[in-house]
């Protein structure tokens, strides 16, 4: 009886090794491809950015006449506002950038003549 038992303990430690390998095996490639770079998902029609915003629109029917603002440099030394700390996630039609942000019209019917 002691013999089976120790064949059986060996058989079910094999398969237990085996699931735990094929998970870890599942969460390394997880890891590997999800992509630090991009930024995290945010509200319907908002703007992101990893660095600096020149002008962001994302409202309905505005009549913008004027040039947009070029890309503006970070905010900081340190490579932008949220340097290593993240970004922020905006919600509907919000904007967010690690660095600075020149101009954001965010509602409708908007007239800058």
């Amino acid at each position: 009886m002691g013999l089976a038992d120790l064949e059986t303990a060996d058989k079910i430690a094999s398969v237990v090794g085996a699931g735990v390998g094929v998970i870890g095996l599942a969460v390394s490639v997880f890891a590997l491809t999800r992509g630090e770079g991009t930024p995290p998902v945010a509200g319907a029609r908002s703007v992101q950015a990893r660095g600096g915003i020149g002008r962001a629109v994302t409202g309905d029917n505005n009549q913008l006449s004027t040039p947009a603002p070029g890309p503006q440099p970070p905010a900081g030394a340190g490579g932008g506002a949220g340097a290593g700390s993240g970004l922020a996630v905006p919600g509907e039609r919000g904007v967010a950038a690690d660095g600075s942000i020149g101009e954001a019209v965010t509602g409708d019917g908007n007239q800058q003549l």
